[in-house]
């Protein structure tokens, strides 16, 4: 494991038809399975004065990426990847610190996979779950299926309810009738 500088990174917004969008595009489909992501096009028609995508650069070199809402009481990671080349070696959680200083009075969600005993992918859920725990962030009550998929809302500073969290969910991705609340 190799410790990352934290000096040389910088987070850029992506805006417009940045040049960089085609291999931040390509990070995104080889980071998510296809039935977690939407269309990249779709994605990038969402951004706006609350929804936005920063890219972490080195020089010209990608290390990751992230689409990011920013709203007044909370910040939502949507979408959080690191390219291969730089995974285990603290860049990650740099990203999360970078995240964090964008509204540091605000609280940080994000949504993993709920861990599954009988799941191809058990081993990475798991990972992932102790990574988002080593970096402060808590499992809510918060569980839903989408397309799917079962889903826990996790929480890095003050907690939010479902209605807060449901009123986001509708707003920003309008996908209500698509989901359906785990009790």
């Amino acid at each position: 494991m190799t410790a990352c500088d934290t000096n040389m990174i910088r987070m850029s917004k992506i805006t417009g038809d940045d040049p960089r969008l085609k291999e931040i595009g390509k990070l995104y489909r080889d980071a998510f399975p296809a039935d977690e992501r939407i269309p990249f096009r779709i994605l990038l028609s969402m951004r706006n004065a609350q929804r936005h995508l920063y890219a972490f650069y080195r020089d010209d070199i990608l290390y990751g990426f992230v689409f990011l809402y920013h709203g007044e009481r909370f910040m939502f990671i949507h979408y959080l990847a690191v390219c291969k080349a730089y995974r285990v070696q603290g860049y990650g959680s740099m990203f999360l610190q970078m995240i964090r200083s964008l509204g540091p009075d605000l609280s940080v969600l994000l949504e993993v996979e709920t861990p599954d005993s009988s799941s191809l992918i058990l081993d990475q859920q798991l990972k992932r779950l102790s990574f988002y725990r080593r970096n402060g962030f808590v499992m809510t009550d918060i569980r839903y299926l989408f397309y799917g998929v079962d889903y826990t809302l996790m929480v890095c500073g003050d907690p939010v309810t479902r209605e807060e969290y449901d009123r986001h969910f509708r707003e920003i991705w309008n996908r209500a009738v698509h989901m359906r609340y785990l009790d």
